[in-house]
């Protein structure tokens, strides 16, 4: 088993270059600097009960990649969100979802995630669709007799 010592990025990024059989796939290679991120307002649509809950969790505006892919999802097309990791992709399906709950109690949404995925993202503690039916989801080893159900909203 090899083990390595911690490296800088550019470090690791240059002994991976160095390597012909790696390097022969690279069609291009840069560097970017670090930037701050562009965010906008929350839509105007978005339910106060909402809003509330995005405030207690520390989010006052979304990135401008949730709110294209909010504007695409709310006017009917369909959305694929391709980003990095912790950028915010949860949003652009719990959102649209918590909002049409909030708007029509007869709503109802399936989320199918692979299995063995990490747990659900922020919207797992926004407790903003308060109604009968309580909504919830299936994790876990589904070959288990008993899988474990749990809210994906506060009670």
């Amino acid at each position: 088993m090899r083990t390595y010592a911690a490296a800088p990025a550019d470090a690791v990024l240059a002994r991976l270059l160095e390597e012909p059989s790696l390097a022969r796939g690279v069609v291009h290679h840069a560097i970017l600097p670090a930037r701050d991120a562009d965010s906008v307002p929350l839509p105007t649509w978005v339910d106060p009960r909402i809003r509330g809950a995005l405030a207690q969790q520390g989010i006052a505006a979304l990135y401008t990649h949730q709110a294209e892919a909010l504007a695409a999802v709310r006017s009917g097309r369909d959305v694929c969100v391709v980003t990095p990791t912790a950028s915010g992709k949860s949003l652009c399906y719990e959102l649209p979802v918590l909002q049409a709950l909030t708007e029509d109690p007869s709503a109802r949404a399936l989320w199918l995630f692979p299995t063995k995925a990490p747990r659900p993202g922020p919207g797992r503690r926004i407790p903003c669709a308060r109604r009968r039916g309580r909504p919830g989801g299936l994790h876990g080893d589904l070959r288990r007799r008993h899988a474990r159900a749990d809210s994906l909203l506060d009670p």
